[in-house]
C-alpha cells in the first residue's frame, strides 16, 4: 500500500527560528552524517501521542532513524536531480511560499481579527456629506458636525442637519446593523475601535466625507440562508399593476400555507432569474448585505421550512423560506478562515500588508537600486509613450534597470509594464512615473520572492526541506519497495507458496457490494436486488454515476462493522455511512463461504503484496544500516528523555 504521508515528521508546521538553532547536539551519527537531537524532538513533538512521553520517544526513535537513513539514500541516489522532482518541488515551493508570505504579512492576524469582530453586531450610525462641486465646503461641514457632537449635540439631530443622503436624514443617521466585512476595512476598523455611543472624526472618502458612530452592540446573529419567490417590481408598472402583483404575492403565500411546494412555486411564479434554477435558494448572507426590510424578514424566521409573509422592497415582493441559520465562525473553523482570507484578498485588504512585507524583504533578495536615475527613466518613458521611440534618450531596451540576487531586469521589462499601464489608462502620457515604478518593482519582487524564499528565510527553508525530504522518501519507497513488489510476480508467487498458511479464508460471504452517494438511491437499489439480483450490473447504468456495484468474495472482518453485522442470504445489510465522503454502502448476500479454506493466489494477491513489500523494505533497511552504520550518543539521548 502506498502512502504519501509516511511519517509524523512530514507534517508541515510553522517553526520558530530559535527551535532551528537551539539544542543542535548530535543525537546519533549515520556513516559520516549527523542527526541532531533538536531534529528528533521537533519531529516527535508534531505527533507526541498520549501517555508516557519517555516510552513514546523510545518507540519513536527506531522509526525516526529508519526515516533518516531512507532520505539520505534518496539523496545519495540523486533522486533530487530528477526533472519530475524538480518540477513538483518548484510548484510546491511557490504554493507554500505564498501561504507563508501571507502569514508573515499578517494574514492570520487579519483573519483572527475579522472572526473576533464577527462575534458582535454593531448598529451603525453614519453621517455622510457628499463633496458635490465643493470639497472644501463638505469638509468644513463635517468638521462643524464633529465639533457640535463633541459639544454634546445629539447624534440624530446632527445627522438631520448635516447628512446629504436623504435616507440617513430620515433615519436620523442610523444606517442599520452591520458586522465585519460589510463596509470597507478602514471604516470597519474605525467603527469597531469605538466605545458604544462613540463616533469617529471626519474620514475622507473618494466621493464624500464620513462620520461613523457605534450606536448599539449585540451578540452576533450570524448568517442566514433563505430561498425566495420574487414578484418583481419595475419602473414601468402602473399603480394598478403594483396592486395586482401585491395580490399575486398574497395568493402565492396562501398556496404555501395550504401545503404548496416551495420549489414548484418558485418555478411557476418567481421572477428572480439568478435563483430560479436552485429552487429559489440564495447564497447565505449576513446583516448589512441586503435591504433592511428583506433582512429583518429573513432573520425573523425561526426554523428551516418556515415561510414569511410577503415583504416589499424596491425589488418587488419577496416570500422567503428559511433554509438554515449559520452561527458566527470560530477561529478553528478552517473552511471559514479560508473563505475570510479569500474575501480579504479580493477586497484588497491584504494587498497593503503584502506590499509592506515585500518592501522589508528587498534587501534580503539582493535588490540593487536603479542603475538609471528616476529623472532619466521619466524622460525615457515619456519618449516611449509620446513619441513611440526612445532614440533621443541614449538608452536602449537592453539597458540595465535593477536586479535581485539571481535575476537582472532591463528596460525591456519596464517597457512591457509601462505599455500595459498606458493602454489600460493607468499611466497617462507625461505623468509622473514614481508610483508606477514602485508598483513595477513590487510586482517583480512578488514574482521573485516565492521561488527564492528558502534562500533568505531559515524558517521557511526548514519547512520546505521537510516537504522535499518527504517527496524524496516517497520516490525512494516507490523504487525500492512498492513498484518492485508489484513488478516481481515471480517473487510474489514464491512468497505465497512459502507462506500459504497465512492466507486462509476467515468467515466470508459472496456478495454484491453497493456504494451510493444518496441513501434513497441505496434503498432503491436494495429493493431491486431483492427482486432480481442477477441484473446487478445494470444498476451502474441505471443510476448514471450515483451508484457503483460490484460482486466478489469478502471476508467479514474486513467489511465495515462486519463483526457486528448479521448476514442473511438474499438480504441486504443495513447501509453504512462513510463519514469521510458521506456515501452509503451495503452488501447483498449471495452465499456464505466456508471458513478455513485456502485462498488462491489471485484471491490472496493483495495480502501477499502487502507482506512482500514489508520483506523488501526490511531487506532495504538491512542494506542501509550497513551502508550508514548508526551510532547513538547515549549521553545526549538521556538528556532528550529527561526533558
Amino acid at each position: 500500500m502506498k502512502h504519501k504521508t509516511l511519517f509524523p515528521l512530514l507534517t508541515i508546521t510553522t517553526l520558530t527560528l530559535h527551535s532551528l538553532v537551539s539544542s543542535a547536539q548530535t543525537l546519533f551519527t549515520y556513516g559520516t552524517k549527523q542527526a541532531s537531537s533538536a531534529g528528533f524532538v521537533r519531529a516527535f513533538n508534531k505527533n507526541p501521542g498520549e501517555g508516557d512521553r519517555k516510552k513514546a520517544m523510545e518507540e519513536y526513535l527506531p522509526l525516526y532513524i529508519n526515516y533518516v537513513l531512507k532520505v539520505q539514500d534518496a539523496y545519495d541516489m540523486r533522486l533530487d536531480t530528477l526533472s519530475s522532482q524538480k518540477n513538483e518541488l518548484l510548484g510546491y515551493k511557490v504554493q507554500l511560499a505564498e501561504s507563508y508570505i501571507n502569514e508573515k504579512a499578517g494574514a492570520n492576524a487579519m483573519v483572527d481579527e475579522s472572526i473576533s469582530r464577527m462575534q458582535q453586531d454593531v448598529l451603525l450610525g453614519h453621517i455622510y456629506i457628499a463633496y458635490g462641486n465643493d470639497t472644501a465646503a463638505a469638509l468644513a461641514q463635517a468638521q462643524q458636525a464633529y465639533t457640535q457632537l463633541k459639544a454634546g449635540k445629539a447624534w440624530g439631530e446632527m445627522a438631520q442637519q448635516f447628512a446629504t443622503d436623504p435616507s440617513l436624514k430620515n433615519s436620523k443617521g442610523i444606517a442599520g446593523w452591520m458586522t465585519a466585512m460589510v463596509i470597507p476595512y478602514d471604516y470597519e476598523t474605525a467603527v469597531y475601535a469605538l466605545p458604544k455611543g462613540g463616533y469617529t472624526a471626519p474620514i475622507k472618502g473618494s466621493e464624500g466625507v464620513h462620520i461613523f458612530s457605534k450606536r448599539e452592540v449585540r451578540p452576533a446573529t450570524g448568517k442566514v440562508e433563505v430561498a425566495q419567490i420574487l414578484i418583481a417590481d419595475l419602473p414601468s408598472l402602473t399603480d394598478a399593476d403594483r396592486k395586482q402583483r401585491a395580490k399575486l404575492a398574497d395568493s402565492v403565500y396562501q398556496l404555501l400555507k395550504n401545503g404548496g411546494n416551495f420549489s414548484q412555486l418558485v418555478a411557476q411564479f418567481s421572477q428572480d432569474r439568478s435563483s430560479n434554477q436552485s429552487g429559489g435558494v440564495l447564497p447565505a448572507f449576513g446583516i448589512g448585505t441586503f435591504d433592511p426590510v428583506f433582512e429583518k424578514a429573513a432573520y425573523a424566521l425561526q426554523k428551516p421550512g418556515d415561510v414569511s409573509l410577503p415583504v416589499q422592497t424596491s425589488m418587488g415582493w419577496h416570500i422567503l423560506q428559511l433554509e438554515a441559520k449559520i452561527p458566527p465562525p470560530s477561529k478553528d473553523d478552517a473552511a471559514a478562515r479560508a473563505n475570510i482570507l479569500q474575501q480579504l484578498t479580493a477586497d484588497g485588504k491584504m494587498e497593503k500588508a503584502r506590499e509592506n512585507y515585500l518592501r522589508k524583504q528587498l534587501p534580503a533578495i539582493g535588490y540593487k537600486s536603479p542603475a538609471i536615475p528616476i529623472k532619466n527613466l521619466q524622460r525615457f518613458t515619456d519618449s516611449l509613450l509620446v513619441n513611440g521611440n526612445t532614440t533621443a534618450t541614449g538608452l536602449t531596451e537592453k539597458s540595465p534597470l535593477f536586479s535581485f540576487t539571481k535575476q537582472p531586469f532591463t528596460l525591456s521589462d519596464w517597457i512591457a509594464f509601462a505599455r500595459v499601464k498606458s493602454m489600460s489608462g493607468n499611466l497617462a502620457k507625461g505623468a509622473d512615473i514614481t508610483k508606477a515604478y514602485d508598483e513595477f518593482l513590487l510586482s517583480k519582487a512578488a514574482d521573485y520572492l516565492p521561488a527564492h524564499l528558502d534562500e533568505v528565510d531559515a524558517v521557511f527553508a526548514a519547512q520546505f526541506k521537510e516537504f522535499k525530504d518527504a517527496n524524496l522518501l516517497f520516490e525512494a519507497m516507490e523504487r525500492n519497495v512498492w513498484s518492485k513488489a508489484t513488478a516481481d510476480t515471480i517473487g510474489l508467487k514464491k512468497y505465497y507458496d512459502t507462506h500459504k498458511e497465512k492466507y486462509m479464508w476467515g468467515e466470508n460471504i459472496t456478495a454484491i457490494m453497493v456504494t451510493s452517494s444518496d441513501s434513497t438511491i441505496a434503498a432503491e437499489a436494495c429493493s431491486k436486488l431483492s427482486q432480481r439480483s442477477a441484473d446487478w450490473r445494470s444498476l451502474n447504468d441505471l443510476y448514471d454515476g450515483s451508484l457503483f456495484a460490484d460482486s466478489g468474495r469478502y471476508e467479514i472482518n474486513l467489511l465495515p462493522n462486519g463483526a457486528a453485522t448479521h448476514f442473511s442470504i438474499g438480504q441486504c445489510t443495513a447501509p453504512e455511512r462513510n463519514e469521510t465522503d458521506g456515501s452509503y454502502s451495503f452488501a447483498f448476500v449471495l452465499a456464505k463461504g466456508q471458513t478455513g479454506m485456502q485462498r488462491s493466489f489471485d484471491e490472496a494477491r493483495g495480502f501477499v503484496a502487502g507482506d512482500y513489500q514489508q520483506v523488501l523494505e526490511d531487506a532495504w533497511m538491512a542494506r542501509l544500516k550497513k551502508k550508514y552504520p548508526v551510532k547513538m550518543n547515549d549521553v545526549e539521548w538521556k538528556k532528550v528523555l529527561a526533558k
